[in-house]
């Protein structure tokens, strides 16, 4: 979850909370399904508090990481310390990646998307720093394709984004991505079940830069 604009609310509560709210139930457990498929290099944008590190497949020892709010990054230390991922963590924005070009083998984005100011620039940065034959894994929520509730999702935006400290619902993920210049290796798209159908439309999937 990534969001520059800094307050005792974003820095102190809004970690906390967020942690337990994505710590419940069905939406925990399917990280797993969705890091399968990361190999190599690992970069991870808005790694937040570090809910992902207990879904990484066991041959994954390291891991780099980035998120600009430090409140995020304090609870992400307390939780990597005696981990069996070393983490090499940086206070970074993702449409300013502190990398060279071609690093990576895998980027990871969950729940991400949907607080980035600048979504274009994040995933030309993530196109930058993988490597030709490089992917991007991901799980996002986002805009529904059904009418009525995507018009909820845009009358929601203003309480979600100012309690979820950036946050958007109606974000078109599979768009952007694709404007971005990648292609899908593989796309699932759905409602998570338990969850309402504003919040709980997802994106998972495998992209990869077009040639």
């Amino acid at each position: 979850m990534l969001f520059s604009g800094m307050g005792l609310y974003a820095d102190r509560i809004f970690p906390a909370c967020y942690d337990w709210l994505m710590g419940m139930g069905k939406l925990d457990r399917r990280r797993s399904g969705a890091l399968k498929p990361v190999r190599g290099e690992i970069l991870e944008i808005g790694i937040g508090t570090g809910r992902n590190l207990d879904h990484y497949p066991t041959p994954v020892d390291q891991l780099t990481g980035i998120d600009p709010n430090p409140g995020m990054l304090r609870q992400l230390a307390g939780r990597s310390r005696d981990h069996r991922i070393k983490v090499d963590c940086h206070r970074a924005s993702a449409d300013a990646l502190p990398f060279a070009d071609s690093s990576f083998d895998t980027v990871v984005s969950t729940h991400t998307l949907c607080s980035l100011p600048d979504r274009a620039g994040a995933l030309a940065e993530i196109r930058r720093v993988l490597r030709p034959d490089g992917r991007l894994v991901f799980l996002e929520h986002g805009l529904s394709p059904d009418d009525a509730v995507a018009q909820w999702q845009r009358r929601l935006n203003g309480i979600q984004r100012r309690f979820a400290v950036g946050c958007l619902l109606d974000v078109p993920v599979e768009e952007e991505i694709q404007q971005a210049g990648f292609d899908f290796e593989h796309l699932h798209k759905g409602y998570q079940e338990g969850e309402s159908r504003t919040h709980g439309y997802l994106y998972e999937g495998v992209a990869c830069p077009a040639s």
